[in-house]
């Protein structure tokens, strides 16, 4: 399976020559040529999220914003895999809360599909960018969540936080798909600039009984601009049994 994490950036008009006017033909041309057969979006308003559902007809959806204006964490999958199952969690104790903390609620989408005649759940996410507590208790409520399952699952999202902080809640549970990752640059947001020295915040996860691989950075431009201010990143995940 070919799975893709994409911070499609939220459409603002401060972003002049970026906004998601100008940069929407470029991801239509980037999705059609990479064609994951799984995507996590992360910030994506309401407007945005029934453009894409018109531009990638050969998928289905699922998703709930995370207030009653507020951003979406979708996962788009294609209509060849069933939906079995969705779920939108807050991380607070309140659906439409904030943390303590954080500027916005923020929430995780779950996704119950089959794969080889096995159940694997996808889980879609985005951490407050401004405090690290709420990074944590994210990070804790994930995996509570997640080890308290017990079919495969693949953990796709921007998590404002790099590997230092990420990896001590995970890596004893999950594989991410950095450790295999062998380029020296590992950057994935980038603010519509050519940078690509530093850390991932950006990241595809999967439970044990999975296996990833061939991770890759996505940094072209599409008529000259960046797609996003993050580059997607998008990696081979299989089953134990059979190559998807």
């Amino acid at each position: 399976m070919q799975i893709m994490t994409f911070n499609i950036r939220i459409d603002l008009p401060i972003d002049k020559e970026y906004a998601f006017k100008h940069r929407i033909d470029g991801i239509k041309m980037f999705l059609s040529e990479t064609n994951p057969e799984m995507i996590g979006f992360q910030e994506t308003s309401l407007a945005m999220l029934q453009v894409l559902e018109r531009t990638l007809t050969n998928y289905h959806y699922v998703g709930e914003a995370r207030d009653i204006n507020g951003e979406y964490n979708p996962i788009f999958i294609k209509r060849s895999y069933p939906i079995h199952h969705t779920q939108t969690h807050w991380y607070s104790n309140e659906p439409r809360k904030k943390q303590k903390g954080a500027m916005f609620p923020r929430i995780f989408t779950t996704l119950e599909t089959t794969v080889n005649h096995t159940t694997i759940e996808i889980i879609n996410t985005h951490f407050s960018h401004v405090s690290d507590a709420a990074k944590t208790e994210s990070l804790e409520t994930l995996k509570t969540y997640i080890s308290s399952k017990q079919h495969p699952i693949i953990l796709l999202g921007d998590f404002n936080a790099n590997p230092h902080v990420v990896n001590p809640f995970l890596d004893d549970i999950m594989h991410s798909c950095w450790e295999t990752y062998r380029e020296k640059h590992k950057l994935t947001a980038h603010g519509f600039n050519d940078k690509v020295s530093g850390d991932p915040i950006d990241y595809i996860w999967t439970t044990k009984d999975l296996e990833i691989s061939h991770t890759k950075i996505h940094r072209d431009k599409y008529n000259n601009t960046y797609i996003s201010d993050h580059y997607p990143v998008s990696a081979t995940v299989k089953t134990k049994k059979t190559i998807q």
